[in-house]
């Protein structure tokens, strides 16, 4: 199961003994905290958990998987379909 937002502020709520409300409005503070820092190009190191960046990355090139897997010119038989 994935960690949600909900989640977070169900643990936040339960283990600091916050109302609803203030459990929704720290998570959301921290949430916009860490995108507007990121958003400016900055990284984050939270010490005992990790380092977050944003990188800049080339586009790479697209795939059509219905093509690849019948080629054009590719001979496929009938196999008792109308």
């Amino acid at each position: 199961m994935a960690l949600t937002k909900r989640h977070i502020v169900e643990r936040i709520q339960d283990e600091l003994d916050f109302p609803m409300n203030k459990s929704i409005l720290a998570t959301e503070s921290r949430f916009e905290i860490i995108k507007s820092t990121l958003e400016s190009g900055e990284y984050i190191r939270i010490s005992g958990f990790g380092k977050f960046c944003v990188k800049e990355k080339s586009a790479r090139k697209g795939r059509n998987w219905g093509i690849l897997r019948n080629p054009p010119g590719r001979f496929l038989p009938n196999r008792g379909k109308s």
